[in-house]
C-alpha cells in the first residue's frame, strides 16, 4: 500500500480588504510509503488526542487535531510521537497577490491545478500493490469529479495505467492521516503567512519539496 493525504491551509479569497482573507494559500501532501507508516501516523494522532486534547473530556467524538487550533507544546508532543515514522511532505505555495487577475476567477480550477502540481511532486513506487489518495473534502460533488478525472489522467500518463489507484474525499475528523497533514500544512502556511517557523522547523527535514505555484497546467 502507498498513501497520499492532501490538505490545504489559507483560503482562495482575493478581496484583501476583507478581514480574515489570507495572503497565501498552501496545498500539502503527506506521503506514507506503506501500511506500517500509515498505522504509526494514525497512532501518533490518537496518542496526541488522548493525552493532550481529550484528557479532560468524557465525550471524545468529533475531536480532531487542527494545526490552527493546537498550541505549540501540543505540536511538540505530536512531533515526538511521529518523528521516527517514515514519511515525506510536499507543498505548493501560492502568493495570491502575485496571481494574474484572470486566474482568480475560477477557484475550483485553481485549486485543482495546485493539487495536480503538488501530487505530481510526490514520487510513486515502481510496483505498488495499491495507491490511495485521500483528500480533505472541501469541494462540491461536480468539482470533486473534475479533480478525480484530472488526477487519474495525470498519474496514468506517468505510470502503468493498470495500477490500482483510488481517490477518496473525506472529512478530516474521520481520517487520522488528514489530521496529520493538516498539522504539517499549517506549519508551511504559517511560515509564509506570518513568518513564524517555530513549528515548521521541527519537521523541516521531512520537507521533500516546497514549490511556488507557477502555472495552471
Amino acid at each position: 500500500m502507498f498513501y497520499l493525504f492532501l490538505d490545504e491551509s489559507g483560503d482562495l479569497g482575493f478581496d484583501f480588504n476583507k478581514p480574515g482573507t489570507t495572503k497565501y494559500f498552501v496545498e500539502t501532501v503527506l506521503l506514507l510509503p506503506n501500511t506500517a507508516a500509515k498505522r504509526a501516523m494514525e497512532k501518533a494522532v490518537e496518542r496526541t488526542l488522548k493525552n493532550k486534547i481529550s484528557v479532560n473530556r468524557k465525550d471524545r467524538s468529533g475531536l480532531e487535531l487542527k494545526g490552527a487550533n493546537t498550541d505549540f507544546p501540543i505540536k511538540q508532543y505530536f512531533w515526538r510521537q511521529c518523528e521516527k515514522i517514515d514519511f515525506g511532505i510536499y507543498a505548493v505555495i501560492l502568493d495570491k497577490k502575485l496571481l494574474p487577475n484572470h486566474l482568480t476567477l475560477d477557484k475550483p480550477r485553481l485549486y485543482n491545478s495546485l493539487a495536480r502540481q503538488v501530487i505530481d511532486e510526490a514520487p510513486l513506487p515502481e510496483d505498488p500493490t495499491r495507491v490511495i489518495i485521500t483528500i480533505d473534502k472541501s469541494q462540491a460533488p461536480h468539482e470533486i469529479q473534475a479533480l478525480n478525472r484530472s488526477l487519474i489522467a495525470q498519474l496514468q500518463a506517468k505510470v502503468d495505467p493498470h495500477w490500482p489507484l483510488e481517490i477518496f474525499h473525506m472529512k478530516s475528523h474521520e481520517v487520522k492521516g488528514l489530521q496529520a497533514v493538516d498539522m504539517f500544512s499549517w506549519g508551511v502556511f504559517h511560515k509564509y503567512e506570518d513568518r513564524d517557523t517555530a513549528w515548521f522547523d521541527l519537521y523541516a527535514a521531512r520537507i521533500r519539496k516546497e514549490l511556488n505555484f507557477s502555472s495552471t497546467k
